[in-house]
């Protein structure tokens, strides 16, 4: 229970590390600057590449909101944690979980149970998932059953994908919006839009806006092209986390001086994907910066 902020670590986690890499023939090597950083660097040579693009996609919209009907989700999983993290994000969701930590007893509990989707983990002791996943298929009454992969390891993407008794992945340590994606994928679901976009449909038009906002336009596009542009052309390249923030609450700052509320948005929908670490929605939403320039120059227009 105590702080690591306040009394430091022990360095295990580092030596565990070195040893780690070194037992892959790796090297690993530490520079740090006080004030200014540490960069670790990890060399492990001979690793093969998965051939295909793995990526966490489809992501939902955040002027969206899906309601789910009421539905019964099975999670097979011999880690107890996962199962629990399942009935945490969904809380609330109107779906209730089940789980069983084999596929002995999954299957056995499945003679009686017949669930909306089933959450099945690949790798558990005794019979593996994609066994277990065949012999459900194979049942004629539970093979209408969506049956979902879950799994930590993006190198056994290739055999679910080319496997025919799978409908879905989801990789684990899974996240709501993945979770959210993956269900409505295959439940019976209503969504809900956000009414301020309902007549545009486009999350980067902003309806209030001041005549005082209006005639400060071309010199917040000058500041942005001048200033903004050239650290967006460098952040977007590289994903260095702590530039993207301080890009971020730049352009929070400007929001806030020239009260325009559609960089405000952008700036704490980036920085909120920084909380969380997600990478693929931080990487679109800096892809659609140069889109909302745009969107910020035609405002004048608009009105």
């Amino acid at each position: 229970g105590q702080s690591n902020r306040i009394y430091g670590g022990i360095g295990l986690g580092l030596a565990i590390s070195r040893r780690l890499v070194e037992k892959m023939n790796g090297k690993i090597s530490v520079k740090s600057r006080e004030g200014y950083g540490t960069t670790f660097l990890v060399l492990i040579p001979g690793v093969p590449l998965l051939k295909n693009e793995t990526r966490r996609s489809d992501q939902i919209l955040y002027t969206e909101t899906i309601v789910f009907e009421p539905g019964n989700i099975f999670v097979i999983d011999d880690v107890k944690i996962n199962i629990e993290a399942i009935e945490i994000l969904i809380a609330g969701e109107g779906l209730e979980v089940k789980s069983a930590s084999n596929g002995e007893e999954a299957l056995e509990k499945l003679k009686d149970y017949k669930p909306d989707l089933i959450l099945l983990d690949l790798k558990m002791p005794g019979m593996d998932g994609y066994e277990v996943a065949r012999r459900i298929k194979s049942d004629k009454v539970l093979s209408k059953i969506p049956v979902i992969a879950f799994t930590a390891s993006v190198f056994s993407v290739d055999t679910v994908v080319k496997s025919e008794n799978f409908d879905g992945q989801l990789l684990k340590p899974v996240r709501k919006s993945d979770l959210i994606n993956v269900l409505a994928r295959f439940l019976k679901h209503r969504v809900i839009r956000d009414n301020r976009n309902e007549e545009s449909h486009d999350p980067l038009v902003d309806e209030n806006i001041s005549e005082e906002t209006l005639q400060n336009i071309p010199e917040i596009i000058d500041l942005l092209e001048k200033k903004m542009v050239p650290k967006w052309t460098v952040i977007n390249g590289q994903l260095i986390l702590f530039r993207i923030e301080e890009f971020a609450k730049e352009l929070e700052e400007i929001s806030s001086k020239y009260d325009l509320g559609i960089l405000k948005s952008y700036s704490l929908k980036l920085l909120k994907e920084l909380e969380l670490v997600d990478l693929i929605s931080i990487k679109e939403t800096l892809n659609v910066f140069p889109d909302l320039i745009i969107s910020i120059a035609n405002l004048s227009a608009k009105k």
